[in-house]
């Protein structure tokens, strides 16, 4: 979970290591701005297939909502 990490090699990073499809977005919310830590995944410079799992398929995949 992306959740209260503000430095985007370490999504990155964990994207590399564990794959896409394991990391999945999260704000901390109300401790962190869920805007905020969108621009922190949106800097991790993923690939586009990257950041709509991590921004969404995920979680999406996990709840059986897809």
């Amino acid at each position: 979970m992306t959740s209260a990490v503000m430095e985007p090699h370490w999504i990155r990073q964990a994207v590399r290591e564990l794959g896409a499809e394991r990391v999945v977005y999260g704000s901390n919310a109300p401790m962190v701005w869920p805007s905020t830590q969108l621009i922190v995944v949106r800097q991790a410079e993923l690939t586009e297939p990257e950041e709509r799992k991590v921004l969404g398929e995920n979680a999406a995949r996990l709840y059986r909502l897809d």
